[in-house]
């Protein structure tokens, strides 16, 4: 599976703590396509996600889709 939307950069921002990009990336792969988190780790590999990696970005972009407001507007 070619993805962009995790390379190299993404990885070396979460090593450094900064987990927006790979958990939003990870939220689309795991949770919208419906990947599961090993298949991810083995399409992705060589641009370093590893395991450790992959399930901390996904618990931080989980998290971080819960905390977001809704401007739903449909509801009134």
């Amino acid at each position: 599976m070619q993805n962009d939307t995790i390379n190299p950069t993404v990885i070396n921002e979460a090593q450094k703590g900064d987990f927006s990009a790979l958990g939003k990336a990870m939220c689309i792969l795991c949770d919208d396509i419906g990947m599961g988190l090993e298949q991810v780790v083995e399409e992705f590999w060589y641009v370093g996600l590893d395991a450790r990696l992959a399930k901390e970005a996904l618990a931080h972009g989980r998290f971080s889709r819960k905390i977001r407001p809704s401007y739903s507007y449909d509801r009134y």
